[in-house]
């Protein structure tokens, strides 16, 4: 990847539209290692936020789970004490334990006072913020966002998305030779393997013409999968990026039936035929195929019980 400016990354982000800036928000926030990321109903301003849930081990190794809301502002000027306050009420409100501002721009210095004051009292909900000069870090720590949204050139050399897909169709095609040799049930994961190399084909096209990730041609049928049952119309979705997920989430769960159930934005899946159960490892081999298939939201609501939306 050639160099580019903490300057240059900013200029990008600038020039981000607020829907865009968003989506690059949401994609961020599961890569630094929230799940159940979503959005919320859209705000009184047009917005749209997202809620999400940071999950750790306390010193007893019982689990702790703290639920975030995250509102995006993408703004020209500093952002005062009364357009924040509004998010934190309403946060508060509906329970969470914390509040992130993410913004290209940054608090005013009374709002930084106020932040500095409420989070001091340790009231609830915890206040934290992504400035806008924070956040070409993390577009270099986390390089497969920037890529996927823009912000970072293509160029032909192995980037941070590039290496860890690979590592994924290397782990799906050692499986399907595994459970060739020992099984001989191969088809789970030549499957996904297949799906995979296709959606990985069309985000590098993307980048080579776009720049960045464009939706591509929309789903019409799954006649070619008889293990996959399709209710809705299926035609708001990117094949491409339908496929690989729908694929690998029944490779993981080692499901013989599955079945997607399509009602506006969202897609949910659901399996009664699974085999194993959707742990911590199965969302960590998935990650990074949830931001190569431009997926929204995604949320397990169970171990064989599926919700997501893919971008528009």
């Amino acid at each position: 990847m050639a160099s580019i400016s903490d300057e240059e990354i900013h200029i990008r982000i600038n020039a981000l539209s607020a829907t865009r800036f968003e989506n690059l928000t949401l994609d961020l926030v599961r890569a630094v290692g929230f799940r159940n990321v979503v959005w919320r109903t859209p705000g009184a301003d047009g917005g749209r936020d997202i809620q999400a849930e940071q999950t750790f081990s306390d010193l007893t190794n019982s689990d702790v789970k703290h639920k975030w809301y995250i509102e995006c502002k993408h703004y020209a000027t500093s952002i005062d004490w009364a357009t924040l306050w509004k998010k934190i009420a309403f946060a508060d409100v509906q329970g969470a334990d914390y509040l992130l501002l993410a913004t290209n721009s940054q608090p005013s210095p009374q709002c930084e006072t106020e932040i500095e004051r409420w989070n001091a009292e340790r009231r609830r909900p915890g206040i934290r913020i992504w400035r806008g000069y924070d956040l070409p870090m993390y577009m270099r720590i986390h390089q497969e966002v920037a890529f996927a949204h823009g912000i970072f050139d293509f160029t032909n050399e192995i980037s941070s998305p590039g290496v860890e897909i690979a590592l994924t169709l290397s782990k799906l095609v050692q499986s399907a030779y595994g459970a060739w040799c020992f099984e001989g049930k191969s088809e789970f994961p030549l499957t996904a393997a297949s799906a995979l190399s296709e959606l990985l084909n069309k985000r590098m096209d993307d980048l080579q013409t776009y720049g960045f990730f464009s939706k591509g041609d929309p789903m019409i049928s799954a006649s070619d999968w008889p293990w996959l049952s399709l209710n809705g119309d299926p035609s708001g979705a990117e094949e491409v990026g339908f496929r690989a997920i729908v694929s690998i989430i029944r490779h993981l769960l080692q499901a013989e039936v599955v079945e997607c159930h399509f009602a506006e934005d969202q897609i949910q899946v659901h399996s009664s035929c699974a085999g194993l159960k959707f742990d911590e490892q199965a969302y960590k081999f998935l990650e990074p195929v949830l931001l190569l298939a431009r997926c929204d939201a995604f949320e397990a609501k169970s171990d064989s019980f599926f919700s997501f939306q893919l971008r528009g």
